[in-house]
């Protein structure tokens, strides 16, 4: 794969924005995916079509994949979105004095992205992220498993972040966090066991030192063996086996990255913070939950949990 070409690079150049969106015609978006199919086409297409509903003519967007990057652009964008960890990541070292708002990513990619490109968050970097705010699952473990009062957690040096926004949470809603750490060389399976021991639920955070294509579903076997459900972060970690899931699905993220992209646009291209996904659904794995004769409906949990989100 060919990266943009310098001569490519240097010719972007942003034009002046304006306030009002209905005289932004003038605007260029593009649009780099790590792919083109699967999650990423999925979300770069709501994306565009927000972008389109905000008052973008649909020539003001340009979407290339990153395999596409060594064709002449037919744009001169105003606003660079990355789509994927991957396209954040190629993005992120070009010199380009644009905002780039990245998206469909984690909070941990976003923070390595931004250490390995030397950019620091600004009105110029940016990300709509997959990660729910912790409160979020703290508040679906209470709608869902009310029985349950003790929340296990593995983490590694690349979640300890966000598992001690975890423990405030639970903190705030009477929950014990039970945190176990997966040091550097250590058996996975064992922390795994002494999580297992002390908790009602284990909930996964995307974390790839622990979960992965190759210990997911020995995982998941674990903890139903030991009688304990897990809680995802997706809707395939769902279909694997999980008893529950939360997550924002790439149609919501590419709905709330456009409006974060219209929102900069309205703002002389200057990026908001970070943001966690803010459309959420809830998935359930209706056999998983027989297996544990629990009666979970997914649609009364979807809506109860909006009705949440509002809280801290």
């Amino acid at each position: 794969m060919m990266l943009l070409a310098r001569r490519q690079l240097l010719a972007f150049s942003p034009v002046l924005l304006v306030p009002a969106l209905s005289r932004a015609a003038g605007e260029q978006v593009l649009i780099v995916s790590s792919e083109r199919g699967g999650i990423y086409g999925e979300a770069v297409q709501a994306l565009t079509a927000t972008l389109v509903q905000g008052g973008l003519p649909p020539s003001a967007v340009q979407w290339q994949s990153l395999s596409e990057l060594d064709s002449p652009l037919s744009l001169k964008p105003s606003l660079i979105v990355a789509v994927g960890s991957e396209a954040a990541a190629v993005m992120a070292r070009q010199s380009l004095e644009l905002p780039l708002l990245c998206t469909l990513l984690p909070r941990q990619a976003f923070q390595r992205i931004a250490q390995a490109s030397g950019r620091a968050v600004s009105d110029l970097f940016s990300a709509v992220l997959v990660d729910p705010r912790p409160a979020h699952f703290m508040e679906l473990i209470q709608l869902a498993l009310p029985r349950v009062k003790r929340v296990g957690v593995l983490w590694s040096p690349e979640t300890k972040l966000i598992t001690e926004q975890l423990k405030k949470a639970a903190q705030a809603r009477n929950l014990d966090l039970v945190a176990v750490a997966v040091a550097e060389g250590q058996p996975l399976f064992r922390s795994l066991r002494d999580v297992l021991e002390e908790s009602g639920l284990l909930l996964a955070m995307p974390d790839p030192n622990i979960y992965s294509s190759n210990t997911i579903q020995n995982l998941l076997l674990t903890a139903f063996r030991a009688n304990v459900p897990v809680m995802g972060y997706s809707e395939s970690f769902v279909r694997a086996g999980a008893l529950l899931g939360l997550y924002s699905t790439p149609r919501q993220l590419g709905q709330q990255t456009a409006q974060r992209v219209l929102q900069a646009l309205r703002d002389a291209g200057r990026l908001a913070p970070p943001q966690a996904a803010s459309g959420l659904t809830v998935g359930v794995n209706q056999h998983v939950a027989r297996l544990f004769r629990l009666d979970l409906d997914e649609q009364r949990l979807n809506v109860e949990l909006q009705r949440t989100q509002g809280r801290p």
